[in-house]
């Protein structure tokens, strides 16, 4: 499997540059992605879809040992 991605660990934050809440904007570090919030505020489901792509490469790792530990 070649990997053509950035390795994590990935960190969900919620802070811009002035270390404040940011009410538009979730910033998935490093290599910084950014979601924009649906709405103003914390939404529930924009820093769940941020921590469930922060998750991603220990996902992917998890996925690759399941697969090479079957046989055959």
């Amino acid at each position: 499997m070649n990997a053509s991605h950035t390795p994590g660990p990935w960190h969900v934050n919620e802070l811009n540059v002035a270390q404040e809440v940011d009410p538009y904007y979730i910033f998935i570090e490093p290599g910084v992605a950014v979601i924009e919030r649906k709405v103003e505020g914390k939404d529930q489901h924009d820093i769940a879809d941020a921590r469930l792509i922060a998750a991603a490469p220990d996902l992917l790792n998890a996925l690759t040992g399941l697969l090479m530990s079957q046989p055959g």
